[in-house]
């Protein structure tokens, strides 16, 4: 969901002076014991939310909210970065609909700006606003072309799930897929900005992948964890190294002790396809942690959890529940997926929704 981090008119500086509504500058945290005493940079916030991308350490994210409480409070930050970075947070945790009411309002401010109106494209999406998400990717093209066509086949990607593909259709979808890897492979634009340009792999791998052309796939996520180094990224490949049957690559590019949810899955569903004893101990740990987090009714990690129970420690109510869980945050075509699987294997689960 870290879908960019750094956005150019921020670190800019760019002064605002108009006001928005009281959910961009946040309530901020009452308990101003833990900050430190010498108010921190713009810059340092980032740097805690790319190391939360990096390592997925929910300390460097409460870090990050308490240095922009203080800065807010010091009344040292322009209305963007305020609400970038509030943006940011609601996006880290999952708040995808109050992250993108807020970026909908932050881009009448940035109109030229590809990053923001990419975020609200992918915000949209994420929601399920497919519609919406398709007009705003028009928005983005008609600030960087090639942008704004990857764009439009990510959403259209999440809508293309929803059915099975013909031979005809995925013929299709591969001369497509060729023209959209032209048009980057010729656009400069794109690949002067990293953290767009990361994305873009990112897409070409997906639309590959889903058109069971793995090896493309997997080049391109190479290159995606390569420009972008994130957790994200890194699971997106081990997935796309997974698909192929690559246990030992998988194993090999994940640390053994890694607590980020989706590596440990991709850990876990390696260890299985070995046959590795300690698929057993591992899964167990999990187990817990996962039950733990359903009695706290903490659904932050509800597409790892529905994965866990369906693909590595079969317990079918439980992998209804958690992708059901997960369907309301959050409804991307591999969301979709996990669902129609999920409730195909217990018998009494409800329908599948018609549509996203």
């Amino acid at each position: 969901m870290n879908i960019l981090l750094k956005l150019t008119i921020l670190l800019a500086g760019i002064s605002a002076t108009w006001e928005l509504s009281a959910h961009v500058y946040g309530h901020g945290s009452n308990n101003h014991a833990h900050e430190e005493k010498s108010v921190s940079t713009f810059e340092h916030v980032l740097d805690l939310l790319q190391s939360y991308s990096h390592s997925s350490d929910d300390k460097a994210l409460e870090q990050a909210e308490i240095a922009l409480n203080a800065l807010v409070r010091a009344n040292r930050l322009t209305t963007l970065q305020i609400g970038y970075a509030r943006a940011w947070l609601l996006q880290a945790r999952h708040q995808f609909a109050e992250a993108g009411t807020l970026v909908a309002t932050l881009r009448r401010y940035a109109p030229g700006s590809v990053e923001m109106a990419l975020l609200h494209a992918n915000l949209l999406r994420i929601q399920g606003k497919n519609d919406l998400a398709l007009q705003a990717c028009n928005a983005v093209a008609g600030l960087q072309v090639t942008t704004g066509l990857l764009c439009n086949a990510q959403v259209s990607l999440t809508q293309r799930s929803m059915r099975k593909p013909d031979a005809s259709e995925r013929a299709h979808s591969s001369q497509r897929i060729k023209q959209i890897r032209l048009a980057l492979e010729k656009d400069s634009a794109v690949h002067r900005e990293p953290e767009i340009q990361a994305w873009a792999y990112g897409v070409m791998a997906d639309l590959y992948l889903a058109n069971a052309e793995l090896d493309a796939g997997l080049s391109f996520a190479r290159l995606a964890h390569k420009t972008d180094p994130s957790c994200q990224r890194l699971t997106a490949l081990a997935d796309a190294l997974l698909a192929q049957g690559r246990t030992s690559e998988t194993l090999e590019l994940i640390a053994p002790d890694t607590t980020v949810p989706g590596l440990v899955l991709a850990r876990l569903l390696a260890l299985k396809q070995r046959s590795d004893p300690e698929l057993i101990r591992l899964s167990a740990v999990v187990d817990k942690q996962f039950k733990a987090n359903i009695a706290e009714n903490d659904w932050l990690h509800a597409r790892e959890m529905a994965r866990f129970y369906i693909d590595v420690h079969s317990k079918p109510e439980l992998a209804r529940l958690a992708a059901e869980k997960n369907w309301e945050i959050q409804k991307e075509a591999e969301d979709f997926d996990l669902l129609v699987r999920v409730r195909s294997s217990d018998t009494t689960a409800r329908a599948v929704p018609a549509t996203l």
